[in-house]
């Protein structure tokens, strides 16, 4: 077979490849070889409609043991899979992330380039995914009978597999920990775990609940995040329609983008300063991000861009690096909220502190 590789033109991927590049961990693309996994709209299999749209109570219909059976993926596709995969190629983090979480990384054969970063990934093979380029010659010929993949820059991937029959499931990146929860549930039906999924689903649902009921803050901190400034003076942030923004809310924070166009909007230092954040968290922070990253921010740099001096979070130091592993789109996602709950909490303190000493 000639050799192909495949790259996503989809104008939203160019984002995308930046927040896996700093995080550094692009998810595996999962191959299962050995199931004959078929798309089948009218098969007397269990069908089970796990899309992550819809309401929890009714993503998983049938046991753990229970197969064949029918998933909805969140392309619209109906996938059969006759049996638990057990050979599985998993394409980015939001993806392998949560196949882990599960306790099935055992179940994965390949991944991507930036999953193999991870330590639970690092000595599987490659099917490449710098740049959303990927080796299809070398997912065929690992025989997989399942690839589990993020929809974020796979699309046109995923049809040449279809093409040559190979089944596919594809998944969103979650837009809030609701559907983080249901890509959850759906990875329990798909590898035959359900009631694994649903036990650890359920304890993140509590854990969360935990985490909020404990925010009493009398108003919300005003919050500045910034994933990247590759580009000088014009960096991403996130806004409504993002998992990012709604952990900042759930924690108690005010998104100063909160209302911006689009789920990770380019802003410019103009409207940042506008902004007047109390805490600025950075994605792309020297601490956290490889040294070829470019542009990476740290206080220092932050504190002498022009005109950020008077910023509230510049002038009470609370510019603070922030893990961005932590937004792979897996259950460390709660870590997040939790972490950005207490960041946002000694602030608060601090400045009641700081009132009662005047």
């Amino acid at each position: 077979m000639k050799s192909q590789n495949w790259k996503s033109t989809n104008s939203e991927n160019q984002w995308v490849w930046s927040i896996y590049s700093i995080v550094s961990v692009l998810f595996s693309l999962i191959l299962v070889t050995g199931i004959a996994c078929t798309a089948s709209p009218n098969s007397d299999a269990a069908k089970i409609n796990v899309s992550t749209n819809g309401p929890q109570s009714e993503t998983i219909k049938t046991s753990s043991e229970e197969f064949p059976v029918e998933i909805v993926d969140d392309s619209g596709e109906i996938i059969t899979i006759p049996r638990a995969p057990s050979r599985v190629i998993a394409l980015l983090p939001s993806v392998t992330d949560l196949i882990a979480d599960v306790g099935l990384s055992n179940r994965i054969i390949a991944t991507d380039d930036f999953s193999t970063l991870s330590l639970e990934y690092m000595d599987l093979p490659t099917v490449g995914g710098k740049d959303f380029i990927f080796n299809l010659e070398a997912m065929v010929d690992l025989s997989p009978d399942l690839i589990v993949t993020a929809s974020s820059g796979t699309s046109e991937l995923v049809t040449q597999l279809r093409l040559i029959g190979i089944p596919v499931v594809v998944l969103d990146f979650p837009a809030d920990v609701s559907e983080m929860l249901s890509a959850l549930r759906k990875i329990g039906v798909i590898f035959g775990s359900s009631g694994q999924a649903e036990r650890l689903a359920t304890k993140l649902e509590n854990r969360l609940a935990d985490i909020t009921s404990k925010i009493v803050r009398q108003k919300p901190v005003r919050v500045y995040l910034e994933i990247d400034q590759s580009t000088p003076t014009q960096p991403f942030t996130v806004s409504k329609g993002s998992l990012h923004h709604e952990v900042l809310t759930l924690a108690g924070g005010e998104n100063i983008f909160g209302e911006s166009m689009g789920a990770f909007p380019q802003v410019n230092w103009e409207s940042i300063i506008q902004g007047d954040p109390e805490v600025i968290l950075l994605l792309d922070s020297s601490e956290y991000n490889l040294d070829s990253t470019p542009n990476l921010a740290s206080f220092t740099e932050v504190s002498s861009r022009t005109g950020w001096e008077g910023i509230q979070a510049v002038k009470n130091n609370a510019v603070i690096p922030f893990p961005p592993d932590l937004f792979n789109g897996g259950i460390e996602i709660i870590d997040a909220v939790e972490r950005i709950a207490a960041i946002l909490e000694e602030h608060s303190n601090q400045l009641i502190q700081k009132e009662n000493n005047r």
